[in-house]
């Protein structure tokens, strides 16, 4: 009596101890094959122990929703260990259906199959710092994942001079010479548990997209905070225009409302901003401080600000220079 062979449908290869496995199928849509996928991918955790995996779509051509649960539970496996699971080299049709079965929210997805040893080393870089008036470079190991769709990578980093907090966006993996990366969102300490906030964003009003900056003082104002605010409005790129957030500032001193009063225009410059506040106190603010337009919406702020230039909601620019890579 004949015993049916169960043919590999994998073919795996080692780089330290990370594991990259290919799909021999190019459709990968038969019930029994899908089993068999799925148990010899579940032994390369279960059994032989390995934490660090990269699947490399290049050989598919589509693949059944059944099988990417087996993926999914793939991916949960590999969590449990504290591993990493990285998908490479999907097609554009086969991105698109995770895009429809929400799948791609579970998976780390980059380009290529570098990029994806990539996520798993660490790299020792520096980036200059984003806040204006702080000429440091901020050191860091970050993992660069170019994750899809648009492949880019995003990470977090910490000044230690100026304490900031911001998350840098790259195109592509810097080198010694440096790479131009772009910051979207800056947190500036204030006091214990306060802070202000830089956001470029989108907002919708009615059917017109606005995009633009929008500076958020979560705390007090005074005068101290105040000297924050201004270097976080002059970190902006050139011809600078924002909406000042008050709304979840919790005390406006006298103090930070007449230096706000004088803040503009800044260093002979004038860059137009207008104040978001709640309505209780925007009255009482806008006899305060005449400079400004005082709203209490989002949309009348927006309306206030006008036109925004191209230059004017462009992320902050850093530079990112490679110090070595890790292995």
């Amino acid at each position: 009596m004949s015993v049916p062979v169960r043919r590999r449908r994998l073919e795996m290869s080692t780089i330290g101890d990370i594991i990259v496995v290919s799909f021999v199928d190019k459709k990968i849509l038969d019930e029994q094959n899908i089993q068999i996928i799925g148990e010899q991918l579940f032994d390369l955790v279960d059994k032989d122990g390995y934490r660090k995996m990269v699947l490399n779509f290049s050989n598919v051509e589509f693949i059944s929703s059944a099988a990417w649960g087996k993926l999914l539970t793939l991916n949960r496996k590999i969590q449990v260990t504290r591993g990493r699971l990285v998908l490479c080299n999907l097609t554009r049709e086969i991105y698109e259906v995770t895009e429809i079965n929400k799948t791609n929210k579970w998976f780390l997805i980059v380009k290529s199959e570098d990029d994806a040893l990539d996520a798993f080393s660490g790299r020792a870089i520096e980036t200059t710092c984003p806040v204006h008036g702080c000429h440091s470079c901020v050191s860091s190991t970050a993992h660069l994942a170019f994750v899809a769709p648009d492949y880019h990578a995003n990470w977090q980093q910490e000044c230690p001079a100026c304490n900031s907090t911001f998350w840098t966006t790259i195109k592509r993996l810097p080198g010694p010479e440096g790479t131009e990366g772009k910051v979207r969102r800056v947190t500036l300490p204030t006091y214990d548990g306060e802070r202000i906030n830089i956001f470029l964003e989108n907002h919708w009003t009615g059917s017109s997209r606005w995009y633009g900056y929008r500076i958020e003082v979560a705390g007090r104002l005074d005068l101290l905070v105040s000297e924050v605010l201004l270097r976080a409005c002059l970190s902006l790129p050139e011809p600078r225009r924002a909406i000042l957030d008050f709304r979840t500032t919790t005390d406006l001193t006298a103090q930070g409302v007449d230096a706000l009063g004088r803040m503009f225009p800044i260093e002979g410059e004038s860059p137009l901003a207008t104040i978001l506040i709640d309505s209780n106190r925007a009255s009482k603010l806008a006899q305060q401080v005449t400079a400004l337009r005082v709203n209490s919406t989002a949309e009348e702020a927006i309306q206030a600000l006008g036109h925004v230039s191209e230059s004017s909601h462009s992320p902050i620019p850093v530079t990112v220079r490679a110090v070595h890579h890790g292995v």
